[in-house]
């Protein structure tokens, strides 16, 4: 059977044969939804053995005709989505080995949406050493931290003697630049 074009809400289904003699079904409720979309998500990766945050943003996660539950699909691993808004989810993304994995959003009746996208699990970064091993108490100096595994983006670098972060500068996959 194949649902007529109709607009979104619910409807009383009955299904009727003929026999000997006329047979009719009780009358059962279906809905119709309007499509749940995705449209970004955010952030596109995080560090293989971190669990992070990763909100998904889009369209009628909320409409009453909508499911309540989401799930988010890491490569194959389901997490369940906390629903956020109308036009937003999150999840908290599973450890995972190094690599992209393609994720997808899927709901309660175990329907894909459409949309699915690359994310990614990064190698963790180490810090083997830093340049100058010793900095004035006013500060002002750069560091230069060396290891492996950095990437571009956002680097933030905290001291550890105060509360405030600042933001540092990729140099290369071994080498970033902070201020002390």
């Amino acid at each position: 059977f194949l649902t007529p074009r109709i607009s979104p809400g619910m409807f009383s289904l009955r299904v009727a044969a003929t026999f000997s003699t006329l047979w009719t079904s009780p009358a059962i409720q279906y809905q119709v939804r309007p499509p749940d979309l995705f449209s970004a998500v955010l952030p596109l990766s995080t560090i293989q053995s971190s669990r992070s945050l990763v909100t998904i943003f889009g369209l009628n996660f909320l409409s009453s005709f909508t499911p309540t539950e989401y799930f988010c699909q890491f490569g194959q691993v389901h997490i369940q989505a906390l629903l956020l808004s109308d036009s937003s989810l999150r999840c908290l993304s599973p450890t995972h080995s190094a690599g992209f994995v393609e994720l997808r959003i899927l709901n309660e009746f175990s329907e894909y949406l459409p949309q699915s996208q690359q994310f990614e699990f990064v190698t963790t970064p180490t810090i083997e050493s830093v340049r100058p091993y010793s900095a004035p108490l006013h500060g002002g100096t750069l560091l230069t931290i060396f290891g492996s595994n950095f990437r571009p983006g956002t680097i933030q670098c905290h001291s550890g003697i105060s509360s405030t972060f600042t933001y540092g500068i990729f140099m290369a996959s071994n080498r970033i630049v902070c201020p002390a």
